[in-house]
């Protein structure tokens, strides 16, 4: 039987960024309440909400979420952030975006009428928290730096992979394993190279790479050889989860709207009507080769990298 807590534990030590992104985005949907407090419950059950509660042992019954304040949620966002501050810091991208959260929320406090001033101070600690963290990272790296720290937090990443996990399927650690590439110092190596053609290169070489260790890692996983087809079902029941935090964290990680896939895993863990899938172009059979393609779209999200074709 797989354990709630150790599964949690073992996804937030493997792949961090669920963990900085459940609270960027658990900040950021205060503002949602402040403009519609009517939405409080939807807010409530949000993926980001129920991992927030996964990570941090506050997995209460859903009526209690519902019932909490704002006050009381501010001051247990601090708390963690405190606690749990060596392992947070490491990434000043994600310190840029608790701040970010923070000042809108502030601003939009500030428009609702029933304010309380323990919201206003809960705020406050919290920014001041944030304040104190953020000032001891270090802002920026140099390209030469960043390229060296992605190439080794790819290699870090790929042993992750590669690893038996018996509570997510390899068609899951494979999206997983990605959106991680891409919310870690990658993703920023990525972003730094933009359109330079003196980088392009360096860029394409590193992500054909990528591709053919993660062929190697997905034909052992999966038993399949790179081009031998499974169907759609097939790949329905690979990318949905049974277990309620492995959901939450897939559904985290699949809102970047990057590709068909990411958006089906998305539906297939929210519940969602399967039907907007039938009809379109996705097509009928898929390999491992087409899987990755398709996922790794992620990695030239907004940007106009070289493609991993």
């Amino acid at each position: 039987m797989i354990d709630e807590k150790s599964t949690v534990a073992l996804l937030i030590d493997d792949y961090p960024h669920l963990e900085e992104k459940a609270i960027v985005d658990f900040i950021n949907n205060f503002s949602v309440m402040a403009d519609h407090l009517n939405k409080k419950q939807e807010i409530a059950d949000s993926p980001s909400a129920r991992f927030f509660d996964w990570m941090s042992g506050r997995n209460v019954k859903r009526q209690l979420l519902l019932d909490r304040t704002f006050e009381s949620e501010l001051v247990f966002v601090r708390d963690y952030i405190v606690e749990n501050e060596k392992r947070l810091v490491k990434n000043d991208d994600f310190m840029d975006e608790i701040m970010s959260g923070v000042s809108l929320l502030s601003g939009k406090l500030r428009e609702v009428a029933n304010e309380t001033c323990q919201i206003k101070e809960s705020l406050e600690e919290l920014r001041e928290t944030v304040c104190h963290i953020e000032s001891s990272v270090v802002q920026r790296l140099d390209y030469q730096e960043l390229y060296i720290n992605a190439l080794s937090e790819k290699e870090l990443a790929l042993s992750i992979f590669s690893k038996t996990n018996d509570s997510l399927s390899p068609e899951q650690s494979l999206w997983l394993m990605l959106t991680r590439l891409w919310y870690g110092d990658f993703g920023r190596w990525l972003k730094a190279s933009g359109k330079s053609k003196s980088n392009s290169k360096v860029v394409k070489e590193t992500l054909e790479t990528l591709k053919n260790q993660c062929m190697l890692i997905m034909s052992k996983k999966t038993g399949r050889s790179n081009d031998a087809l499974i169907d759609r079902d097939t790949l329905y029941k690979s990318l949905i989860s049974d277990f309620e935090p492995v959901k939450d964290a897939l559904c985290l990680m699949s809102d970047h709207h990057s590709n068909k896939l990411e958006s089906m895993i998305y539906s297939l863990n929210s519940n969602v009507e399967l039907r907007q899938f039938e009809d379109s172009d996705l097509p009928f059979v898929f390999s491992n080769i087409s899987i990755f393609h398709e996922m790794a779209s992620l990695l030239q999200l907004g940007e106009d990298h070289a493609t991993t074709n």
